[in-house]
């Protein structure tokens, strides 16, 4: 179940709150945990009218309870969870930042097909878990048949690295959208962010279909329409708030986005910056990723 829903519940505090609840999570019906999202505190409060002091319900934010450093130790936390360790964050964000041309699609095609073989290099230097993820890569850029000769080129020069590997590389699949590309938010006339829920829904049955662990998105420019990738607040809606982060959360998969860099000021053409702290959108779209990399 992925539908949400708004219910009143009683805090054995006796506080009320009304609040939404993320069915997907609250699939036990053992456990003794309930996952809320926007909780508000109930309250009737004497309120003065024109007719005299009546009784209102009134609603404020919820005051959740704080937490004391010295109420946990690190070996009583569960450890941090990798699609990919240190590069991959389960569940969340990163992104890829580079001059067009660097390499990080190719990069992510190698390490999505040496994610199989246990001794390759990625493996090795960023170890993946036991079961080799599902990885589904999304290119606007590039057609079907650009991809499929990437991908096949990759393949045959692993098998020649590789010589003892004979299985296969059934856990990356790709699809491109370069005829068709998927646009998964807009800005209306009226400067007004709105997402995409048709294309949205596309990756989120994508994902629940084909049983993915993660999500790699090629390049982010293609995927909004009116988005200013230098505004803080677009990118920041965009990643973190209105598209992004919340997918990664509610069909637990990770996402890597692929970020072509800041070009540098017209006064300059060679002010070119390669690092993943100057990818359009800069702060916003930095803070809105777990991990951040990038190609020079």
């Amino acid at each position: 179940m992925n539908e949400n829903t708004t219910k009143v519940i009683k805090l054995s505090n006796g506080e009320d709150i009304v609040c939404t609840c993320a069915e997907s999570h609250n699939t036990n019906e053992n456990s003794d945990k309930l996952h809320i999202t926007a909780p508000l505190k109930m309250e009737i409060r004497n309120k003065v009218t024109k007719r005299g002091v009546v009784e209102a319900l009134t609603l404020s934010r919820w005051l959740q309870p704080f937490v004391q450093a010295d109420d946990f130790e690190l070996e009583s936390l569960p450890a941090r969870r990798w699609t990919m360790y240190r590069l991959m964050p389960a569940e969340d964000v990163s992104i890829c930042a580079g001059d067009g041309g660097t390499g990080k699609t190719q990069l992510f095609i190698q390490i999505a097909l040496q994610s199989h073989i246990p001794q390759s290099y990625f493996c090795q230097m960023f170890p993946f878990p036991d079961t080799t993820p599902r990885i589904y890569l999304v290119s606007q850029e590039d057609t079907k048949d650009e991809l499929k000769l990437r991908v096949a080129i990759a393949k045959a020069a692993l098998r020649e690295k590789y010589t003892d590997y004979k299985g296969g590389f059934s856990n990356f699949l790709f699809e491109s959208f370069r005829q068709e590309p998927l646009k998964l938010v807009r800005k209306t006339n009226r400067g007004i962010p709105e997402v995409n829920h048709r294309d949205v829904k596309y990756l989120q049955e994508r994902v629940g279909d084909l049983k993915l662990d993660a999500l790699i998105l090629d390049p982010v420019s293609t995927l909004h329409i009116g988005m200013n990738e230098n505004d803080n607040a677009d990118m920041d809606f965009f990643i973190r708030n209105g598209v992004i982060a919340p997918l990664c959360e509610k069909m637990k998969v990770h996402c890597t986005l692929l970020a072509h860099t800041y070009k540098g000021s017209q006064s300059n053409a060679d002010d070119i910056q390669s690092t993943a702290w100057m990818a359009r959108g800069a702060t916003s779209m930095m803070a809105a990723a777990r991990v951040s990399t990038g190609l020079n």
